[in-house]
């Protein structure tokens, strides 16, 4: 309850700092930005959020909105009731929201634009913006939706002010990318790097951030940790492979010596999106015996979702697979086991899963299977992967 308390307290303190500088509109009075084009990692991500031109403290100064406010958001033919908040976390899995991030350790100047996302979704293809075509070299590009030209008006006004705050404290997380920050952690703590021991589990499951990429701050760590466990056999779900092994870091190391395959994946594990990868990766897998290790960029979401259906396959609890899913959440950003926030993190994996068909209604096991062969994977290639998962080193 204290932590909650401080939480409360700084979201609050932020306000005050932001309204004192900010012009309030006048009732139903619209704020206008535009959302300009779909040029990739620029206007568009990956994922399926869209930037506009207005970067977050120009809009926080300029409409008199704060974050934690509720605001209807118009465009095309499309109107919603939005939160205005400070990351895509801060929305439970499958909402939507409008991300204004001003505290955030981001080196890219985009990711400060003001930005409609949906948290574990594809806002753009959602709302009808626009659909993702994914090229023969794994790359991505953004193609318009029937009729939809640009730029694009969004008219905000004011829903509900501070409608959103109790949840706001709920979901805010913030983490360091320095390592003197967490001298509770080891190396491999600190790299998310860990042994996956669930029950049904063998020895030769490891999930971790990338080895590669450096904007955590973990990459060494974890790139040291892999080569101490043996791993042989990796699983790359962050990125394409010619941008993995332009990195520095790639060259000569012990990443570039092992068998590695590339499966590109957004954070959408809401929708369909991501079975096609899903089903390469995991056929990859049971083809390839081995010390496994699964990572994407901090280990978190799309690693996490990717375990938790191992998990459930070998035949782990539900209990089992939200305690491995927090552990990054307790070490990354502290969050504590047995709160309220705990419980509402968690609750992103099981939403999640069960919008695959994967709930507590049932053998856990059997829907996971099932879920599986609706991806592509065959019996005989379930089984193979359940083999190599089970083995013993």
């Amino acid at each position: 309850m204290r932590k909650l308390l401080g939480i409360v307290f700084l979201v609050l303190s932020l306000f005050l700092v932001v309204s004192c500088s900010t012009t309030a509109l006048k009732e139903n009075e619209a704020y206008t930005i535009r959302i300009i084009g779909l040029e990739r990692d620029i206007s568009t991500t990956k994922h399926g959020n869209i930037r506009t031109d207005e970067d977050s403290f120009t809009f926080l100064e300029n409409s008199g909105f704060e974050l934690g406010d509720i605001v209807e958001v118009s465009f095309l033919d499309k109107k919603m009731d939005l939160p205005l908040v400070p990351s895509y976390s801060s929305v439970p899995a499958g909402q939507a929201g409008l991300a204004l991030r001003i505290n955030d350790a981001s080196n890219n100047p985009n990711d400060y634009l003001a930005t409609l996302f949906m948290n574990a979704g594809d806002f753009m293809t959602t709302y009808g913006i626009a659909v993702k075509q994914t090229n023969e070299d794994n790359s991505w590009d953004w193609v318009a939706c029937d009729g939809v030209t640009f730029p694009i008006e969004v008219e905000i006004r004011m829903k509900e002010k501070g409608g959103y705050l109790s949840q706001l404290a709920l979901a805010d997380l913030s983490k360091s990318n320095e390592r003197s920050d967490y001298p509770e952690l080891d190396d491999r703590g600190f790299a998310n790097f860990r042994k996956v021991s669930t029950t049904g589990m063998g020895d030769c499951l490891y999930r971790s951030s990338s080895p590669l990429n450096d904007v955590n701050g973990r990459d060494t760590y974890a790139m040291k940790a892999i080569e101490e466990a043996g791993v042989n056999v990796i699983v790359n779900i962050e990125e394409a492979k010619d941008i993995a092994q332009s990195r520095a870091s790639y060259e000569g190391s012990y990443y570039s010596r092992q068998k590695v395959s590339y499966f590109l994946m957004t954070t959408d594990f809401m929708g369909k999106t991501n079975n096609g990868p899903l089903c390469d990766a995991l056929r990859f897998m049971a083809e390839n015996p081995g010390i496994y290790c699964i990572h994407c960029k901090e280990g978190k979401d799309r690693t996490g979702f990717v375990t938790a259906v191992l998990e459930l396959l070998m035949g782990a609890t539900m209990y089992e697979v939200i305690d491995d899913y927090m552990v990054t959440y307790m070490n990354f950003f502290k969050v504590e086991k047995g709160t309220e926030q705990y419980s509402y993190i968690s609750n992103l994996i099981t939403d999640e899963l069960k919008a695959n068909g994967i709930t507590d209604n049932g053998s856990l096991q059997e829907q996971t299977e099932q879920f599986l062969k609706e991806i592509g994977l065959t019996s005989d290639e379930i089984s193979a992967l359940k083999a190599n998962l089970s083995a013993r080193i």
